[in-house]
């Protein structure tokens, strides 16, 4: 029969009876036998002593047996209240309270298997959160060094937008300066066409001059001879004719020069301008010089007239030189009218040049409008990603700090946990 502490003391309990059952007899026979009162009252004294004697001895034996258990139980409460599981509650019983200490051992190897879950989840949890406070640690100072970057990129762009915008207004300064150039090439052009013009009409005017005096020639000859002196002017003349040649000369070398400058410049043709000047002061020079020619000549005519009615003497000097000088007059004219095409044909390729740069400048000009209008938008989205990695900054440092406080947690609860005694450990 399976051992229980309540049959136990049941036992005990029904073995007192049988004890008092088996004195009482004895000690009514005795009373039986004697029938005195002293006798009767030793009988009711005995009776009482042996009953007390034998509930005394039923009592202890029992107290002895439940208290003990109950010992057991209390040192298995303790153990456990004081985190051990290594304690086993070891009681051989089976009734109620085996059965209760069954149901306590039962719990503790619920809560035992219980809290090594906790433990090793813990223990789980606490390198994740480890590993996520090393992650979000770097993550952070990452986004620390993106928000330096992305605060010298801002600090850049707007450089950049600066820039463009002086690059815009150089730009405008260039494309004014440009198309000052080309309608200052038109108007050359329309100079040289005018000097062309009057070269051509010089030369006609020369040549008509020509064919008049030899035609007055003759009717001249005798009055020529008296006022040979009056023809000295004829040196002026020449001096005159020497400075158109300089002028020409000196319009033909600027113009070699444009042509060079031009060659070699390419887009930057500023200095054109100041050739440009150059050759218009050049070409009203011509024009003051060729004003003096005509009023020289006037003078000659003059000269020639009085030559005619003072002497004949000058007709063989003017047959000599005069007539000579004119053909090399119309000679220097037709290579003044031949160097103002060449002029003409330089300043209307200069025109279309200039026409051609000014188109092309343009162009340029409106790319730099649009990159100035690119480089503030780039600026204004560089400064929304610089407000957002401000933010995230913001956001990465709270979470930092509640993974501090998660990882803070985890070490209260692992210190928690390792105050219980497990049975493995």
């Amino acid at each position: 029969m399976k051992k229980s502490v309540i049959r136990t003391y049941f036992c005990l309990c029904i073995i007192s009876g049988i004890i008092m059952g088996i004195i009482f007899p004895i000690f009514a026979g005795l009373f039986m036998t004697a029938k005195s009162s002293a006798s009767e009252l030793y009988f009711t004294v005995g009776c009482v002593f042996a009953g007390i004697m034998v509930g005394g001895i039923s009592f202890g034996i029992g107290k002895a047996t439940i208290l003990k258990t109950i010992g057991k139980l209390n040192q298995c409460f303790q153990s456990i209240s004081q985190g051990n599981f290594t304690y086993e509650c070891n009681i051989n019983s089976h009734d109620a309270i085996g059965n209760l200490l069954q149901s306590l051992n039962g719990m503790k190897a619920s809560l035992e298997q219980l809290i090594g879950t906790v433990a090793n989840k813990s223990m789980v949890i606490d390198g994740i959160v480890q590993e996520n406070s090393n992650g979000l640690s770097g993550l952070h100072h990452r986004i620390e060094d993106i928000n330096g970057f992305a605060a010298e990129v801002s600090e850049d762009m707007q450089k950049v937008s600066g820039i463009s915008g002086d690059l815009h207004s150089i730009s405008t300064e260039i494309e004014s300066a440009v198309k000052s150039i080309a309608d200052s090439a038109m108007e050359g052009t329309g100079v040289s066409e005018a000097v062309l013009k009057k070269a051509t009409e010089a030369k006609s005017d020369i040549s008509e001059s020509i064919r008049t005096a030899e035609a007055l020639l003759s009717e001249t000859s005798r009055k020529l001879e008296v006022t040979i002196k009056n023809a000295l002017i004829v040196d002026e003349i020449n001096i005159l004719l020497e400075a158109i040649i300089r002028i020409s000369s000196q319009t033909n070398l600027l113009a070699l020069n444009a042509s060079i400058e031009s060659n070699r410049s390419g887009s930057n043709g500023r200095g054109f301008e100041v050739i440009a000047k150059e050759i218009r002061a050049l070409s009203e020079s011509s024009k003051e010089n060729t004003e003096k020619i005509r009023t020289v000549i006037d003078e000659v005519v003059f000269a020639v007239k009085e030559l005619v009615t003072d002497s004949r003497s000058l007709l063989e000097f003017i047959s000599n030189n005069v007539n000579r000088d004119y053909h090399s007059f119309l000679n220097i004219v037709d290579e003044y009218s031949n160097d103002s095409h060449y002029i003409n044909d330089i300043i209307t390729d200069f025109s279309g040049t200039s026409q051609e740069l000014f188109a092309s400048l343009q162009t340029v000009f409106d790319r730099i409008e649009h990159i100035a209008r690119a480089a503030d938008n780039s600026s204004q989205k560089v400064n929304q990603i610089f407000e957002e990695v401000q933010a995230l900054n913001d956001e990465s440092s709270l979470l930092v700090k509640e993974t501090d406080l998660l990882n803070e947690s985890s070490s209260h609860m692992k210190e928690s946990i390792s105050k219980f005694v497990f049975t493995g450990n």
